[in-house]
């Protein structure tokens, strides 16, 4: 269930964020409540995959090239935390060089 007072892209982003808990910690429930430092990894791993999709969907609706791609404009519109732009850049490399993503 989505809040609907937030706004499409906030909606994006929570349900790719919240998708891959589903996919990939449902069964670790019990380790995210009781150990801080595990639910630290899983909330970066679920960040990142929400990253991830977002920049390929950026990428497909602006139908830039990966190397077009100003990642300042991207968090921007995004409205992802500034704090991820080092992210977004390996991302965008990883995309230039290999044609998309490495592990990480």
């Amino acid at each position: 269930m989505l809040n609907n007072r937030l706004n499409e892209i906030e909606q994006e982003k929570t349900l790719l964020h919240e998708m891959t808990h589903a996919a990939l910690h449902r069964e670790d429930s019990v380790l995210y409540e009781m150990v801080e430092g595990i639910k630290q990894e899983m909330e970066n791993e679920a960040n990142k995959t929400m990253i991830k999709g977002m920049l390929d969907e950026y990428i497909s609706r602006t139908q830039l090239d990966p190397s077009e791609v100003n990642y300042v404009s991207f968090i921007n519109d995004t409205e992802l935390n500034q704090n991820y732009d080092t992210y977004v850049i390996k991302l965008l490399k990883q995309k230039i060089n290999l044609g998309g993503y490495k592990n990480g």
